[in-house]
């Protein structure tokens, strides 16, 4: 008579992944054709966060949605429409970024000019 000892898992040890076993019979996945999703319209959110300085921060982001007119593919509308939202992010940054200078300057503008050489 044989006794078969199960081993305990640890107390605080991840889940055994579970795995499934496919038969080797299964027939491959059917193959999707391009046309099948016949996405009509794209959604694009781009943006980012933006030091100002000081300990704050400002996040420029922005979305769009276009449609996919007929004759275009979604690539082409995706490309287009990210960068028009590039395009209008970074002069919103640019737009922060002048006026984050003009403030900096007018920090130092009381400051001797060796203080102000130093801080630059």
């Amino acid at each position: 008579m044989t006794t078969e000892l199960k081993q305990q898992p640890e107390p605080n040890a991840p889940p055994a992944p579970e795995v499934a076993i496919l038969p080797a019979d299964m027939p491959p996945a059917p193959q999707v054709d391009e046309d099948f999703y016949n996405i009509r319209e794209v959604s694009i959110r781009y943006g980012g966060k933006m030091n100002l300085g000081d300990y704050n921060s400002v996040d420029i982001a922005i979305s769009a949605t276009a449609v996919v007119e007929p004759g275009q593919t979604m690539e082409q509308v995706v490309d287009h429409v990210l960068a028009s939202l590039k395009k209008t992010v970074q002069g919103e940054a640019q737009r922060l970024a002048t006026k984050r200078n003009a403030r900096i300057d007018q920090v130092f503008a009381g400051l001797p000019s060796e203080i102000k050489s130093n801080l630059q």
